[in-house]
């Protein structure tokens, strides 16, 4: 298969290998680059401008950088076709057509019940992922369920396989060929989970009644609809079930295609507490935000809320905890810096499931600062927990809390507005058990399995009498 590769860069050379890897046949006929110096030859091959490129015979363009879009608006524009440029995603799925990895669980054992496929992207220690995950066990009692994903941390993929969630690993999701196609006709009906599976959902919908779980942030929105343009077909609109977990990715799809999602479908998560959990005083208070270090998740606000407390109150007997990977860029950087300027606040990185159960033990509040936030997995744990939550009024979980009642609201990215709130958690010890109390009342209320289960079914009937209209 002949080559021009455009880029030739690190990207490049850190993928080289597996590239000749996946296709053996792979020949890199020669190179464009848009920095063109006195090289003009790169690994003994000619290197051109998109623009210059003499009569050469390739089979694909690859994109070999972490630019790629603009690299495809820019070659689309000199009048490439776009079928004949694929990014590296779709390089590795073409590669990997019918190349399966089973991990196999409880869920895929009920096999005289209706079959159903759950789609979701790489699976890891997140809020969609886990979301998938508890849709599967939701599921399981009454439907045979296998989550597919394209990967996943090997650690998490084990780690829900050995509680029970089937999952079948398909590196060429999204980009499914016939052999993948073949094995949807084996199921009855598709959970497809986040927008990232556009091109999923444009191939299975003809198929299957299938649902659509809307989960993203509004910043995701216009990269996932340059990299899958070439897929979007509006008709399938007409023939799928679109919800969105929350109001907050509600407003975000509809705001790019208006009146679409008119519904939302809250997950729900185990039950894993204990009675002795609920603590009657507060003495060593621990505030944490759970999840990746990253700017939208508004870990840098919770810091300098800290610093702002700190110079009204000075007593040793509160720590703030920051749980989630942590990667070396600059706001992680930015992140550790503040974070030595107090021996209060402690950086514990990326902790397992297991890991994290263990640590809400000893959590008194659980704070969410997000700038924006579908609907925090953590915000329904601490719930569940019976936690003093506080959450921005940027995340779903906003519309699930009274303020004073079963937790407080912050104003997104207002540093004083989430210092009141936390201020009035450490200045008002005898109104935190009545809050916890509230706080697990409305777990009880919304976000048990059960509630989910029951929820899944409806969708799912509204699903099969659409889909046979």
């Amino acid at each position: 298969m002949k080559f021009v590769v455009f880029g030739t860069g690190k990207y490049y050379l850190n993928r080289k290998e597996q590239l000749f890897g996946l296709c053996d046949d792979a020949e890199i006929v020669c190179f464009f680059d848009n920095n063109i110096d006195e090289r003009m030859e790169f690994e003994g091959k000619k290197i051109w401008k998109p623009q210059q490129l003499e009569e050469t015979v390739f089979d694909k363009i690859l994109l070999m950088s972490r630019s790629y879009l603009d690299m495809k608006k820019q070659l689309i524009d000199l009048g490439y076709d776009s079928a004949s440029i694929w990014t590296w995603e779709q390089f590795v799925c073409e590669m990997n057509h019918g190349k399966y990895e089973f991990f196999c669980g409880e869920t895929c054992y009920n096999t005289n019940n209706k079959k159903i496929l759950i789609i979701s992207t790489y699976l890891g220690y997140n809020g969609g992922s886990i979301a998938a995950v508890y849709a599967a066990k939701a599921l399981s009692d009454r439907y045979e369920v296998i989550l597919a994903a394209p990967g996943g941390d090997r650690e998490f993929v084990k780690e829900m396989a050995a509680d029970g969630v089937s999952i079948l690993l398909s590196p060429a999701i999204p980009y499914w060929g016939k052999e993948e196609l073949y094995l949807i006709q084996k199921f009855d009906y598709i959970l497809v989970n986040v927008f990232q599976m556009l091109p999923v959902v444009c191939q299975v919908s003809s198929m299957k009644p299938t649902i659509w779980w809307i989960h993203e942030p509004s910043n995701m929105y216009k990269d996932i609809l340059d990299q899958y343009s070439d897929f979007l077909n509006l008709n399938i609109f007409d023939t799928i079930n679109i919800k969105a977990v929350s109001n907050v990715p509600k407003m975000n799809f509809n705001s790019y295609f208006p009146n679409i999602i008119h519904g939302t479908m809250a997950y729900g998560i185990p039950d894993k507490f204990k009675r002795d959990t609920l603590k009657n005083e507060c003495k060593g208070l621990v505030f944490a935000v759970v999840g990746g270090i990253v700017p939208r998740k508004a870990q840098d606000i919770f810091l300098e809320a800290i610093m702002s407390l700190r110079n009204k109150h000075n007593s040793k007997n509160i720590e703030y905890w920051l749980i989630g990977g942590i990667g070396e860029d600059e706001y992680c950087n930015m992140i550790r810096k503040i974070a030595k300027e107090s021996d209060q606040v402690k950086i514990k990185g990326k902790l397992t499931r297991e890991e994290i159960d263990r640590a809400y033990q000893q959590i008194d509040v659980v704070v969410c600062p997000s700038r924006e936030d579908p609907l925090p997995i953590v915000m329904t744990e601490g719930m569940m927990y019976g936690k003093v939550c506080i959450a921005s009024d940027a995340t779903g979980t906003a519309d699930f809390i009274e303020d004073g009642v079963n937790g407080l609201l912050c104003k997104a990215g207002d540093v004083e507005s989430l210092a009141s709130k936390m201020q009035w958690v450490i200045d008002h010890p005898e109104r935190l058990v009545d809050m916890r109390k509230n706080a697990r009342k409305t777990y009880e209320k919304y976000f048990t399995m059960e509630k989910f289960a029951q929820r899944l079914d409806t969708v799912i009937t509204e699903t099969i009498e659409a889909y046979e209209e």
